[in-house]
């Protein structure tokens, strides 16, 4: 299946996306510091029937990364251009961990555009999704090891459970390829930081209970707590798929449950 890869240019900002499949319109916002290449599962199985659009966040991958502090308001405003760029009027939103707070201001700023959200291992608060104790010796182990091979073993118990990786579950493989596609450093990594930590959309979710969302956690998750999902899903009034021996990679480590959920949630707007 044909993948169409575009630069969109807004001055302030290139971002970098593709394209892949016809019907339904999806869309997939990355966390932080990921290129964008990291949907690779839910993109393979979702474009065989939808549209779906997933693009790098400013600072990371094929996108620019300008100077100063990010917001994920700002954020959100760069992704509605990108969705105006590609022609759509709506989309059936998803997004993990930073990007599914970015994904909230989606809906906060243009609500009858989002025809459904789902929102992955996220929060309503950046700041109250602080990392365990050991999830910040893992992420900081991530972001100092300078060999591949160990930087992928590290990523890999950042992102999922030990269960996962006890099994030899863990592809290795794409790992690799997600960090070969340029993680977000320097200026781009403290950019997409400070948008995570001045997060705070909580007073304005509760006006959009109406909306179909589904939100989804790894109840083993060391980078951001599972009690951060629960509360968005009591604000948003939304289904909630808790997944037993998983990480924050949730998404990468259990791709059939995830991709399911989604096609469900989806198919029932």
């Amino acid at each position: 299946m044909q993948t169409t890869h575009g630069i969109l240019d807004l001055g302030h900002v290139q971002l970098g996306y593709k394209l892949r499949g016809s019907g339904p319109p999806v869309l997939l916002v990355m966390g932080l510091a990921m290129p964008s290449d990291g949907w690779m599962r839910q993109v393979d199985d979702l474009s065989q029937d939808h549209q779906v659009c997933w693009f790098d966040n400013r600072g990371v991958g094929r996108s620019s990364t300008p100077k100063g502090l990010y917001s994920t308001q700002k954020m959100a405003e760069e992704t509605w251009a990108l969705v105006d760029h590609i022609g759509w009027d709506s989309a059936n939103v998803v997004g993990v961990s930073m990007g599914g707070m970015i994904s909230q201001q989606l809906l906060i700023q243009q609500p009858e555009r989002v025809r459904s959200l789902t929102l992955i291992a996220s929060a309503a608060i950046g700041r109250k999704a602080q990392p365990t104790g050991e999830g910040v010796k893992r992420w900081l182990k991530v972001q100092s090891t300078q060999d591949v091979d160990e930087r992928m073993k590290a990523l890999a118990h950042l992102l999922f459970s030990q269960k996962t990786i006890a099994e030899g579950r863990v592809d290795m493989g794409s790992l690799g390829k997600d960090l070969a596609a340029g993680r977000a450093r320097g200026q781009g990594l403290l950019g997409q930081l400070a948008a995570v930590f001045g997060h705070n959309a909580k007073s304005r979710l509760k006006e959009h209970q109406d909306k179909p969302v589904l939100c989804i956690v790894g109840l083993d998750d060391v980078l951001v707590s599972p009690r951060n999902t629960h509360e968005l899903a009591a604000l948003l009034q939304a289904e909630l798929l808790e997944v037993p021996h998983a990480g924050h990679g949730v998404s990468s480590e259990h791709p059939e449950l995830v991709n399911a959920a989604i096609r469900q949630h989806i198919g029932a707007v």
